[in-house]
């Protein structure tokens, strides 16, 4: 057996272990990569497995973000909310996170230049129960966040019960449990309460429900229609109706549904990127790639779409492409005397694996890790040294390889954050990344 060989039923037992010890980093790495390098059947728990592992991920950076908040602690807050945006897979969701943070820094401004003074800015924490929480508290924060929907969506949210604008602070924290029950009895008094389904469904989505949301997504679909509800585009239901349907296993009916509406010179670009994801799905890597070839030249700065559509092209046999399309890429986003870029680190990671394969360009491969490194502040994870080990084989450095493969699976174990000794390995990097 090669350095890099799993028994991956063996390494899927494992991550259900840290589930169930409430560790779901070290879950969803190991996940991860399974359902990238097992076999079929493997592949199939460990996509369970990854959703599993992200939920319980993301409630956990989502409480501490809320604990953090009620303790006016804002720029904490964020960082947290920053930390779940770089987990989080979801076009869609990531926007939701992105407006939360916008938010809180707006308001650690505030705070810092003593504007606003005698506003309420402590909210109800993730361990209050609801009832516990001051309405004047709940309506603020309500208010907060519907400040953000265009005006003929606004117009959508206001006037509602108190228990409605309670269920839709608790989703926003985090808290879907909260938020089930009530979202529950709103929406099933009202079939054509297109705003009470599309929260319903966006509780039931976070909290693995993906089939029973669709439908509910649906019904928002049909009253609401397909348009955003946020100035900034980002709550497109199509799009999240597609996302829960992907999850579902539900990708014929995706492709069938979105086809008519991703079209590249007139589509969003989160439905087209949906779309071929759904063609990928169902084994139409050639069909996705002739999606996205043309879409590629109408859309420029997009990682997630370049990350995208290099795995389309690996799909497609087309692995060199797919890195010196990735090059350019990292390339284009950080510019001539960029000291610092903001790397979107599954990308970094993908193209030091492509750079690790045929005897390619090991010395690159560890470049980009140290970016990571430099971004994250030395705190890699079991994925990073994985990658490093692969180097250090490459180069014919056999003792670093094992070190870093041991490290690797230590982490993965543990769960744990890197160590010190590969720092100063990396910080060693001579010249430009870039």
């Amino acid at each position: 057996m090669g350095l890099f060989s799993k028994n991956w039923e063996k390494e899927l037992d494992r991550a259900e272990e840290f589930l169930e010890r409430d560790v779901p980093v070290a879950a969803l790495e190991i996940a991860e990569r399974a359902e990238r390098k097992a076999d079929a059947e493997a592949r199939a728990r460990a996509a369970g497995m990854v959703q599993r592992a992200r939920q319980a991920l993301m409630k956990s950076v989502l409480a501490k973000a809320d604990a953090a908040e009620a303790a006016g602690d804002l720029e904490d807050a964020a960082d947290w909310l920053r930390s779940a945006l770089e987990r989080e897979p979801s076009a869609v969701r990531k926007a939701e996170l992105e407006r939360r943070i916008k938010a809180l820094s707006d308001r650690s401004f505030d705070q810092e230049n003593h504007w606003g003074e005698g506003e309420v800015t402590v909210t109800a924490t993730a361990v209050e129960a609801l009832e516990s929480v001051e309405s004047d508290d709940v309506a603020l924060h309500y208010e907060t966040l519907i400040a953000m929907l265009r005006d003929d969506a606004r117009q959508l949210y206001e006037g509602r019960s108190m228990a409605f604008q309670q269920a839709v602070v608790a989703r926003h924290h985090g808290r879907s449990q909260d938020a089930l029950e009530a979202l529950r009895a709103i929406a099933g008094e009202d079939s054509d309460d297109g705003i009470a389904h599309l929260e319903l469904a966006q509780v039931l989505h976070f909290d693995g429900g993906a089939a029973e949301a669709r439908t509910h997504f649906d019904v928002a679909w049909r009253v609401l229609g397909g348009e955003p509800l946020a100035d900034d585009g980002s709550l497109l239901i199509p799009a999240l109706w597609a996302e829960a349907s992907l999850e579902a296993g539900e990708a014929s009916d995706v492709v069938e549904r979105l086809g008519p509406l991703a079209q590249p010179d007139t589509a969003d670009v989160v439905i087209c990127m949906l779309f071929s994801e759904a063609l990928m799905a169902m084994g139409k890597a050639p069909e996705a790639l002739e999606h996205l070839e043309e879409l590629m030249p109408l859309v420029s700065g997009d990682a997630e779409l370049n990350f995208l559509f290099a795995q389309v092209l690996i799909a497609n046999g087309e692995s060199v492409r797919a890195r010196d399309g990735l090059e350019r890429a990292i390339e284009a986003s950080c510019g001539a005397g960029c000291q610092r870029p903001a790397p979107h680190h599954p990308s970094f990671r993908l193209l030091a694996g492509l750079h690790l394969q045929d005897g390619g360009a090991p010395e690159r491969a560890r470049e980009l890790i140290a970016w990571i490194a430099r971004d994250r502040q030395g705190d890699l994870g079991p994925e990073d040294h994985a990658i490093l080990a692969g180097y250090y084989q490459a180069i014919g450095d056999g003792a670093a390889a094992q070190a870093a493969a041991a490290e690797a699976r230590r982490l993965a174990g543990a769960g744990a954050d890197a160590g010190a000794a590969i720092e100063a390995d990396l910080s060693g990097s001579q010249g430009s990344v870039l």
